[in-house]
């Protein structure tokens, strides 16, 4: 799985990551299975590093995801 991963990031155009951005299991700390939080944070991250090895534009879609995340997570809490 791990080098489809590789594959599937060196050949991403930034349309295809905005794409899978909103995709990414955002809610990966709620999980109560240890498996489903490790593949959930693994798949954060590695498009937090895409985002960091292509550059700022990359990294602010990444950031404005990632605070749509927080801002549900806020939501929930009212």
């Amino acid at each position: 799985m791990k080098d489809r991963e590789k594959d599937a990031f060196a050949d991403m155009s930034y349309e295809d990551y905005l794409h899978w951005l909103p995709m990414l299991d955002w809610f990966y700390d709620y999980a109560d299975d240890g498996v489903a939080y490790n593949r959930g944070r693994e798949q954060v991250l590695s498009y937090k590093k895409l985002a960091q090895k292509n550059g700022p534009k990359w990294v602010e879609a990444f950031e404005a995801q990632q605070a749509k995340r927080y801002a549900k997570k806020d939501e929930t809490l009212r």
